[in-house]
């Protein structure tokens, strides 16, 4: 399975990528994954929210006629690791050519896209900046692949 983690604009701060990267080639070690760091393009001048939805709905037209769309969203399903990895289990076990785990500006996606995605993921009730947000989502995806996967990475 192929999983992309996919996030609005270039990360303002190195640590945030290099951390987010980092836990996304974590991910990609799990035997049958295949893990990306996609950044949509956002025109310069460009407010984000006025093109994350164009620049998703633009990816979905390449790659996901058969993808699972995750939007995290702040009224989403949160989960346990353990019931996350439940849930990734699902997916992979899924007919999927892709999971895109999309990562939205302050604004969040449009309800065209809500309705598209088939999970709507929250982290957590609290807000964080979506540089942050997507190095927690791929860390939160590697700790499941590693539940998965009975590496000792995870601890309960």
């Amino acid at each position: 399975m192929k999983i992309c983690l996919a996030t609005i604009g270039q990360f303002k701060s190195q640590e945030y990528e290099r951390l987010a990267a980092n836990y996304v080639k974590l991910a990609g070690k799990f035997a049958g994954v295949e893990a990306e760091l996609l950044h949509l393009p956002v025109p310069k001048g460009v407010p984000e929210h006025e093109t994350q939805n164009e620049a998703l709905t633009r990816l979905l037209e390449k790659r996901g006629a058969r993808a699972f769309l995750t939007l995290l969203d702040e009224r989403g399903k949160s989960f346990t690791s353990r019931e996350f990895a439940k849930r990734v289990e699902k997916i992979k076990d899924g007919s999927h050519s892709e999971w895109i785990i999309a990562v939205g500006g302050a604004h969040g996606y449009d309800d065209t896209l809500k309705t598209r995605a088939q999970l709507l993921w929250s982290l957590s009730p609290l807000t964080f900046p979506h540089e942050l947000a997507a190095a927690v989502a791929a860390e939160q995806v590697f700790r499941a692949l590693s539940i998965l996967s009975n590496h000792p990475y995870h601890n309960d």
